[in-house]
């Protein structure tokens, strides 16, 4: 029989939902069953797994390859004060964050996806998600961007971190300058080429998503490469303004994947 989650741990889990904590503890919670399957094949991600009684032994087959330790009970409600959904899910568990104390060797890698200054949840979590779909090696989050832990982000981005690396740029474009130095980069511009016109390269590709409302209003980023092009994703400009972060992303990550002349 797995044991009650004290009050003390659920008072500690509930600061998970501010930033600074999940950084100080380096830890973030994530919920649902459907991600858990995503997650649990992950070695030492997991500190604690908190799951509704009747709905760990309804679901016994999905935990059996983890050890009944990892599991802690806790009512509905109580699940519900640690989540921010409306309808809060019987399992919710504590990841440890694996990715904190990394930074990427850029010589190994041969398309990295890096956000800058990209603040909505929902888009970062979407591109998150394309990048692993179509086999980006990693993706760099900017330190002024959105945290990747955020629940809003690991819910869109369905759990698609275990099996494309997260880094944060945590010194201002610190990463970002590593890049240049063996990457192409190609920026998301709407004063840009259109993409599908770019001519492909021969480096490692780095495509860079910039701030939703401002694009790269104020910097000057493309000075970190040696070799970059701005390129926008072509369409109707007459009938709509842009697409926004998420789309137009995820349209250039499928696009500079598939070309063997990027990146090769």
């Amino acid at each position: 029989m797995i044991r009650q989650a004290s009050r003390a741990e659920l008072s500690h889990y509930q600061k998970l939902k501010q930033k600074k904590f999940r950084r100080e503890f380096c830890q973030f919670t994530a919920e649902g069953l459907n991600l858990f399957r995503q997650v649990k094949h992950l070695p030492g991600w997991f500190h604690f797994i908190l799951i509704e009684d009747a709905f760990y032994y309804q679901h016994s087959d999905e935990f059996r390859d983890l050890p009944e330790n990892l599991f802690k009970s806790a009512s509905l409600r109580e699940l519900g004060e640690l989540s921010e959904t409306e309808n809060p899910q019987p399992i919710l568990f504590i990841l440890n964050n694996r990715y904190q104390q990394f930074k990427p060797d850029f010589s190994s890698l041969n398309r990295i996806l890096y956000l800058f200054g990209l603040q909505d949840p929902g888009n970062a979590g979407t591109l998150l998600r394309t990048a692993a779909w179509f086999g980006w090696d990693a993706v760099v989050f900017s330190h002024d961007s959105v945290d990747w832990t955020n629940p809003k982000v690991i819910r869109s981005s369905m759990g698609s971190f275990s099996s494309c690396p997260v880094f944060e740029d945590s010194k201002e474009r610190e990463l970002l300058a590593a890049a240049g130095k063996t990457m192409a980069g190609y920026f998301l511009d709407m004063d840009g080429i259109p993409i599908n016109q770019a001519k492909g390269t021969k480096h490692p590709v780095c495509l860079v998503v910039g701030n939703e409302a401002n694009g790269f209003s104020g910097y000057d980023p493309f000075s970190y490469f040696s070799e970059s092009k701005k390129v926008h994703i072509p369409g109707h400009a007459d009938r709509i303004e842009s697409l926004n972060a998420g789309i137009a992303g995820s349209i250039a990550l499928f696009q500079l994947a598939g070309n063997k002349n990027f990146g090769q």
